[in-house]
C-alpha cells in the first residue's frame, strides 16, 4: 500500500502542492486542507503553487505534472466525485472528474495515510506522523 515514506526534512526540501492554473475555488480549498493536514501531522508547511517550483509534488487535477503522468484510470468515467490517487514513485496525483472529488481524494488521503479521522463536524482526531507516505498503487473511489 505504501511504496515510499519520505522524512520531515526531505519532505520540507522536495515537496509543494500544485494545482492547475485554472483550478477553481473548491480544488484551492482541498490544496489548502491537505496543505493544513500535512502541516498538522508532520509540522511541514508545503507551499501551493501553479507551476512546477519542487522535484516532487501532490498534484491536485489537471495540471501539467498529471498530463505526463500514466493512470490506468480514466478520470471521465467515474462517477459523480469519484476520484483516484496513484503516484509514479516520485510524484502523487490526485484526480477526478469534479473538483469535489479532487477534495474527497484529498481528504481520503490524509484518513487513509496520515489516521486523520472526522469524528463530528466540529470535532478530529489528527494524529502526528514522521514521514509523508507515497502510495505504490491505485487508490479508487467510484
Amino acid at each position: 500500500m505504501i511504496m515510499e515514506k519520505i522524512g520531515r526534512k526531505e519532505c520540507r526540501e522536495k515537496f509543494s502542492i500544485l494545482i492547475a492554473e485554472n483550478a477553481d475555488e473548491c480544488e484551492h480549498f482541498a490544496a489548502e486542507e491537505l496543505q493544513k493536514y500535512i502541516r498538522s501531522c508532520l509540522h511541514v508547511k508545503l507551499n501551493i503553487t501553479k507551476s512546477v517550483s519542487t522535484p516532487q509534488v501532490l498534484s491536485l487535477g489537471k495540471t501539467a505534472a498529471r498530463a505526463g503522468a500514466a493512470c490506468c484510470v480514466n478520470v471521465k468515467d467515474l462517477k459523480n466525485d469519484g476520484f483516484v490517487i496513484f503516484s509514479d514513485g516520485k510524484n502523487v496525483y490526485f484526480d477526478a472528474a469534479t473538483s469535489r472529488g479532487i477534495l474527497y481524494a484529498a481528504y481520503e488521503y490524509v484518513e487513509r495515510f496520515f489516521g486523520v479521522r472526522f469524528l463530528t463536524a466540529k470535532s478530529e482526531h489528527v494524529p502526528k506522523s514522521d514521514a509523508l507516505p507515497i502510495p505504490d498503487e491505485e487508490i479508487v473511489s467510484e
